[in-house]
């Protein structure tokens, strides 16, 4: 249920001023006082889902109002409940300011009580409307990327039925997080965040994706490739890059890169001898090392029509000794220590 916005905050360190406010408002609102920029924040950290708005003074001791609207702004508190700021005669510079900081409206002072509640009330349904509309739009947004990542994901199963590996796409997601999080917990200088883990994770999905252009028969071919047939088998990199690609423009610009560089070089090698543009070391995409790493394990872990699958153990002794290709040694440092969870 969502909290009733039914409180106004004034920040005044003028007792008349405040008292003249709240009694010009206290039917309407439960008023909250606060003498200074300081108290203020502090109401504002415990009352921030039921304050409708702040009328906020500029000239107060301790922390005063810019001050106090800067890290408004800084909190992003401004998003959600407007401030007005209050301010003498005469102080067109303070007033720039004040509106370049975020506040909503800037009250002269003396002013006229019924034009102020009218500026009040005019302030706090345009926020409610703007407030209800983000609200609504955020919710439409997540439905859509809900919509979006399980179309991706059958989409990507179908590649799993292709090559009857069908925990592929779940496994592929557990090992990518694990390895990603070690990364960052062994070596923090890493630049990922939790935001960035999300999206790798998210788009470790699609890495096999170019495979939706190569022929069956290929792909369960259960005798050594022929050099055209590798060639083939290898062009499921960029085919999927350029599918990706194809699907720019309705996804977000970050995570449209991320999947890019996965399905392009999640193949690449750190010694060079990956494909298909043989990058080397730290020229390979971060989220292409972790998910390259997370697919060569799930492989030799999985059963294919060539084998049966490789024990743990053995697997992870394989992907260290480069049977696999060559993996940074961070990525292996971090592998190593997830021995006993990649199952």
């Amino acid at each position: 249920m969502a909290v009733k916005q039914d409180r106004i905050l004034i920040v005044d360190d003028n007792a008349t001023l405040r008292a003249l406010l709240k009694n010009m408002f206290k039917d309407k609102y439960k008023v909250l006082e606060a003498k200074n920029g300081k108290e203020a924040l502090q109401i504002i950290l415990q009352e921030y889902k039921s304050i409708a708005i702040i009328m906020l003074d500029v000239m107060m001791p301790v922390m005063d109002g810019l001050s106090t609207l800067r890290i408004l702004k800084e909190k992003r508190v401004l998003n959600r409940i407007p401030v007005a700021l209050i301010t003498s005669e005469g102080s067109a510079d303070i007033e720039k300011e004040g509106y370049e900081l975020g506040a909503a409206d800037v009250i002269r002072k003396p002013f006229d009580n019924h034009i102020v509640i009218q500026r009040v009330k005019n302030l706090v349904e345009l926020y409610v409307y703007k407030n209800r509309l983000e609200d609504v739009v955020r919710q439409q947004t997540k439905r859509i990327e809900r919509m979006n990542d399980r179309f991706v994901e059958v989409m990507c199963s179908m590649v799993e039925e292709k090559e009857e590996s069908p925990q592929h796409i779940t496994n592929i997601k557990k090992y990518t997080e694990q390895i990603a999080n070690k990364l960052c917990e062994l070596y923090p200088e890493t630049p990922l965040d939790e935001k960035q883990i999300r999206l790798i994770v998210k788009g470790s999905v699609l890495h096999d994706i170019g495979k939706m252009a190569i022929e069956d028969s290929l792909l369960k071919k259960t005798t050594n490739l022929s050099r055209d047939e590798r060639e083939q088998f290898y062009s499921h990199t960029t085919k999927g890059s350029e599918m990706v690609r194809e699907m720019a423009d309705i996804q977000d610009e970050e995570y449209f890169k991320v999947c890019h560089d996965i399905c392009r070089y999640h193949h690449e090698r750190y010694d060079g001898r990956g494909y298909p543009e043989g990058l080397k070391g730290e020229d390979i995409p971060l989220s292409a090392q972790i998910v390259g790493l997370a697919d060569a394990y799930d492989k030799l872990t999985s059963d294919n029509v060539r084998r049966r699958a490789y024990g743990n153990k053995e697997a992870i002794q394989m992907i260290v000794d480069g049977e696999c290709g060559e993996f940074s040694p961070q990525l292996l440092e971090c592998f190593t220590q997830l021995r006993d969870v990649l199952v």
